[in-house]
């Protein structure tokens, strides 16, 4: 019987992070066979099963996470003898793998900043540790998707600074995942959870609820005080509401007046997400109070919510239908 790509040994660990955080499983959108092989050809060089199989498996579903970047299929290509599989966002380093003919699980090495860092990862290893350590970072910004595509509706993520939580993490199991190749110490978790410790600041993903209290056990955080960060964004506004769009981004300042029945300690605007943001100890109350400055042409392009710090998941308060909330990509 012959077995599907995505239940091979060496793909395994990487299908299983792929069925427990996101919608679809690893072998749901292959690339075709001939697809691959044509790209493969036009690569300029020998290229490793491995990566054939890493692209046959993820190369339709890859996206961006406005952190470090998987190359493309479209973008392969092999250059004085190397391939490039991941590359840092500003192009500082990247991880690549001898352009060969190789049936096994190739190693791995980082170049630039310079120089070539030798790195004890095979391909399947550094694809599985640097998809896990983009998928924290789209978790935490609250976006839908991780560098593997679409997250499940349960997974949520933050990042909080909690240099008291460290005593707690550290005895959290060291998860079989090679770190990113910048970072020194092993991300940690259990099932569904992944921690990830830098100085005093913890990147955190959860699968599901439960995952999810941990996280809030481990770390230390609660949802029942302090500042909060309440979003207003607009979207695809048409051309008659675009003026009063701008007017009232230019208009925050009044949000300030002495008479505002909340302290708002923190506000701006974004023009090109439009959006705004406004830091607040009760959010629920400043939304009422932005929503009398917003004028009624707008409303039907808006959504809001608000959410802790610590956490990317909002709290929706407008339309009043709402059950959940995205804040704009860019932030």
């Amino acid at each position: 019987m012959t077995v599907a790509l995505s239940e091979r040994p060496r793909w395994q660990a990487l299908a299983r992070f792929v069925d427990r955080f996101h919608a679809e499983s690893l072998g749901a959108s292959m690339v075709p066979a001939a697809e691959l092989q044509a790209r493969v050809a036009r690569a300029g060089g020998a290229v490793p099963t491995v990566v054939s199989e890493w692209f046959r498996l993820v190369g339709s579903r890859l996206a961006d996470v406005n952190q470090d970047r998987a190359v493309r299929l479209e973008e392969l290509t092999v250059r004085d003898g190397w391939i490039v599989l991941w590359t840092e966002n500003q192009g500082n380093w990247w991880i690549e793998v001898a352009a060969e003919e190789s049936e096994g699980d190739s190693p791995t090495r980082v170049g630039g900043m310079g120089s070539v860092m030798e790195w004890n990862a095979t391909v399947t290893e550094a694809l599985l540790g640097m998809a896990v350590s983009d998928s924290l970072i789209g978790a935490m910004a609250g976006r839908p998707n991780g560098p593997l595509g679409t997250f499940r509706q349960e997974v949520v993520g933050g990042c909080v600074e909690a240099p008291e939580a460290i005593d707690r993490v550290v005895q959290l199991p060291a998860l079989d995942v090679v770190p990113n190749p910048y970072f020194e110490e092993p991300m940690r978790g259990s099932d569904g959870l992944i921690i990830r410790a830098d100085g005093p600041f913890f990147t955190w993903m959860a699968a599901d609820a439960g995952a999810e209290a941990r996280a809030y056990e481990v770390l230390g955080l609660s949802d029942d005080d302090g500042p909060q960060q309440l979003v207003v964004r607009f979207v695809d506004v048409e051309p008659p509401a675009r003026a009063d769009l701008r007017a009232f981004l230019r208009s925050l300042k009044d949000l300030s007046t002495p008479d505002a029945p909340v302290r708002l300690s923190q506000h701006s605007a974004d023009f090109a997400a439009g959006a705004i943001r406004i830091e607040s100890d009760e959010p629920d109350v400043a939304f009422t109070r932005v929503r009398g400055f917003i004028p009624q042409s707008l409303l039907p392009y808006m959504s809001a919510g608000y959410r802790h710090e610590h956490t990317a998941r909002f709290v929706p308060c407008w339309p009043p239908a709402a059950t959940s909330f995205r804040a704009p990509d860019v932030w």
